[in-house]
């Protein structure tokens, strides 16, 4: 995917199916900066994207590079990503899409990795690990749907709730029963 990019760019001109988006923003005592780049193929296949026709209906490559600088210490980290898409949006679309699906991906991995320290779980035995994940999964919903106030502003953690869960017969039942 990066050297059909790189084709574009010693081209030295923009192709007029490539577009471009960038967001910039402060957050966890970082500088972020995201930009995506979107190539979309034409419906005669004539800007090569996808050369030996290997992905079916493939519209659009997308390339996001993000840069973060640690305001701390002014570390700068770079990284690409590419990805295929069969969808005919824009380059502000996709980026988006890319944001909110790491989004929730890593709001469920932190917590059953954080909490439920699942990479410390070694079943190896035919299905029990792809089982015990499934059940982890299963408590950490139930266990999150539980609203309990700490204080009148403070909720309790997840881990505090696992945990009352573990020592509380009748709270437990009540996660089990909602």
């Amino acid at each position: 995917m990066e050297e059909r990019f790189e084709k574009y760019e010693q081209r030295g001109q923009k192709n007029k199916s490539e577009s471009f988006e960038e967001k910039r923003k402060l957050k966890h005592g970082r500088f972020e900066k995201r930009s995506v780049r979107i190539i979309k193929e034409n419906d005669d296949y004539s800007l090569g994207v996808n050369p030996l026709l290997k992905w079916k209906n493939l519209k659009t490559i997308i390339e996001i590079s993000a840069e973060r600088i640690d305001q701390k210490t002014g570390e700068v980290q770079n990284s690409k990503r590419y990805y295929i898409s069969s969808r005919d949006e824009s380059s502000e679309y996709f980026l988006n899409a890319v944001k909110d699906h790491w989004q929730v991906e890593n709001l469920l991995h932190w917590h059953l990795d954080v909490t439920m320290r699942e990479d410390d779980c070694r079943c190896r035995v035919e299905h029990s690990a792809v089982n015990f994940s499934s059940i982890r999964q299963l408590a950490l919903g139930l266990v999150k749907k539980i609203v309990i106030m700490r204080s009148k502003t403070e909720k309790l953690s997840v881990r505090t709730k696992m945990l009352k869960a573990g020592w509380d017969n009748d709270f437990l039942l009540d996660v089990l029963l909602q």
